[in-house]
């Protein structure tokens, strides 16, 4: 299975911009969005979460929102929620993807401590503080 098969987080605070340019349905190849799950205490637990942990976390998240629609749909997401793709051999997905983010990955300059782990004396700037308390969920809008 292709790594972005697998659900996962990205390791940068991003918000994603996914415009399908043609029709998708349950029989293309889409994506998959465990609602709420981008409401993690990210200062906490940190952004990035290893592919084997996420398998452990996704049972948290039953409500599964599914990137289908029309030609035209526009679905705006938060990247550290857990998300993945879903490949349908027969159905083929064309879409424009667009990423924004303000550079800040939280884990790069830990080593191999999470954020966690440092604790209180790990100092986070309150512009980061603020981004990573934006609770968004996922967007659906139909430009068409």
């Amino acid at each position: 299975m292709l790594e972005n098969g697998l659900f996962h987080v990205d390791h940068l605070h991003q918000m994603s911009f996914m415009l399908l340019t043609t029709d998708v349905t349950l029989e293309h190849t889409h994506m998959e969005y465990l609602m709420g799950s981008n409401k993690r205490p990210l200062l906490k637990d940190g952004i990035s979460i290893p592919t084997n942990e996420v398998k452990k976390i996704v049972p948290r998240y039953p409500n599964v929102f599914k990137c289908i629609g029309k030609k035209g749909t526009l679905f705006i997401f938060d990247t550290t929620g857990i998300h993945r793709a879903e490949y349908v051999e027969s159905g083929i997905r064309r879409i424009l993807h667009l990423n924004f983010t303000t550079g800040q990955n939280l884990d790069k300059d830990l080593g191999t401590q999470t954020i966690k782990e440092r604790g209180e004396s790990l100092k986070i700037p309150d512009f980061i503080k603020r981004t990573l308390r934006y609770e968004t969920n996922l967007t659906r809008i139909n430009i068409n």
